[in-house]
């Protein structure tokens, strides 16, 4: 329980049934297949009873959604990052493609397919631009005169309290001076809901919860609800989404690594893109945490007054068989991973950032 919410949950450790709400509460009742993937959900609520499946490719992501008999969305996925959905209902066919930061899950841009107007055969696309809070989580969007046109508050994980479409209205000027008068606004497209979360998430507006690739996360507890496919080698907190939302992502619902290394050792590995032998060491330390691959950068001295951070996408079966040290060298938990296994193209560095700090030796 918490808050006005109740929560239930089945003997694999995954949230069947929850509750909102005092007096007539919302509720979702929750199935899973046989992979435990999410595959339908049924809400309740005082507006009566709506059910939505799901559908997953061999890969585990989501490629489709039903709600009811009358919609459906279909998403197409370039690797792990959503490109496209397409919704199917009464008001047609619309697509919707997102396009992102290089080597990153932070939105860029939105755009939505034109449709043609009744006295305008061409249609029109409409781009819009993400503006987005040191996480990656979207907060504006503006049109391509910079207008802005949509907005949004959250809570600290990730919760909208505030969001909405900003009206456009029209301006005109006066007969006399130039000055600008406001008139009346006409009827226009209301554009598709906004949908990105914290990076990597999608808000299904049906249930309220994120789709998060490989798992679903609640953002009214800021957890996930079902368990950590990797177990404990994935953190002694199998539903944690991140330890904190302003700095921390998840995008994958999976585990992430992080490694401290000299410019020079950045710099190899740029060029060749693949992971070397450095002296008689076959294997290479990560850190579970950014903190922590920056204070060992500081302990080990890398250069001359800067290390690079690198952040690494480890599959959960390659994450899984490393060695873990729950504190070493007195700093934070760690794994040992193959040279080999870094190598496998399914590991893959996602992210890097350069720090400078005094006591670099």
């Amino acid at each position: 329980m918490f808050e006005d919410k109740r929560f239930e949950y089945d003997v694999y450790g995954r949230l069947v049934r929850k509750l909102s709400g005092h007096g007539p509460a919302k509720e979702l009742v929750l199935e899973y297949d046989d992979w435990n993937q999410l595959k339908t959900v049924v809400t309740k609520d005082r507006l009566g009873i709506a059910t939505t499946h799901f559908e997953y490719d061999a890969f585990g992501r989501r490629i489709r959604k039903f709600n009811g008999s009358y919609a459906s969305t279909d998403f197409l996925w370039d690797g792990m990052r959503l490109v496209q959905e397409t919704y199917h209902d009464r008001q047609g066919e619309e697509a919707l493609t997102y396009l992102y930061e290089a080597n990153s899950y932070v939105p860029l841009a939105r755009i939505d397919q034109g449709k043609p107007a009744a006295n305008d055969a061409d249609a029109r696309d409409a781009v819009y631009y993400f503006h987005n809070d040191v996480s990656g989580l979207p907060e504006e969007l503006t049109d391509a005169g910079g207008d802005l046109v949509w907005q949004a508050r959250y809570k600290v994980w990730g919760n909208a309290v505030q969001e909405e479409w900003v009206a456009q209205v029209p301006l005109r000027p006066t007969a006399t001076w130039g000055e600008v008068s406001v008139v009346a606004p006409t009827p226009t497209h209301v554009p598709r809901p906004q949908n990105l979360r914290f990076q990597g998430q999608y808000l299904d507006r049906e249930t309220g919860l994120h789709y998060n690739t490989f798992r679903f996360y609640d953002p009214d507890i800021g957890r996930f609800i079902t368990q950590d496919p990797i177990g404990l080698n994935g953190g002694v907190s199998l539903y944690q989404y991140a330890s904190n939302s302003l700095t921390w992502i998840d995008p994958l619902g999976l585990m992430v690594l992080y490694r401290s290394m000299s410019l020079d050792e950045y710099g190899g590995l740029m060029k060749s893109g693949r992971w070397n032998i450095n002296g008689s060491m076959e294997e290479k330390w990560f850190a579970e945490s950014y903190q922590d691959a920056v204070k060992w950068g500081n302990t080990m001295g890398h250069g001359e007054g800067a290390v690079r951070v690198v952040q690494v996408d480890v599959p959960d079966d390659i994450a899984g068989k490393m060695h873990k040290d729950p504190h070493l060298d007195g700093i934070g938990p760690a794994r040992y991973a193959e040279i080999e296994d870094l190598n496998n193209p399914r590991s893959r560095v996602t992210w890097s950032k350069e720090v400078n700090y005094s006591g670099c030796r």
